[in-house]
């Protein structure tokens, strides 16, 4: 892992913006649409240019255990899920119960996931 630059313009930022800029790499987004976001002094911007590889020890110290945590989180519930399922015997057989907690895994972790989907399977 790389060290952080005591001068990195990522990690000086106040942390309602780092915990946005998370959530924009969190979702997905490019590094280079994060860096053109964050760059525009607007509301969503902040007025800061980067480098692309400055993204890289952000993503490593700030992101990961946040995408890690969320990732727990989604395989507790998508088991919780499975378990539910497998307390109804009959009603379900062990190869749907298997494709269920995938399924909700899936969804679980999606940041662009449907909520018509995410309430479809909480609610089997």
């Amino acid at each position: 892992m790389r060290r952080k630059r005591s001068d990195s313009k990522l990690f000086n930022l106040d942390e309602a913006q780092q915990a946005q800029l998370a959530e924009m790499l969190l979702s997905g987004l490019p590094y280079h649409k994060v860096r053109e976001v964050i760059a525009k002094p607007t509301p969503e911007g902040f007025g800061v240019t980067v480098s692309i590889s400055a993204f890289t020890p952000f993503w490593d110290e700030v992101c990961r255990p946040l995408y890690l945590a969320r990732r727990a989180r989604a395989v507790g519930m998508a088991k919780e899920i499975g378990d539910d399922a497998r307390k109804r015997p009959g009603q379900f057989d062990a190869a749907t119960i298997d494709a269920l907690e995938q399924k909700a895994l899936e969804v679980a972790i999606s940041p662009h996931a449907d909520p018509r989907d995410v309430k479809a399977i909480y609610t089997l």
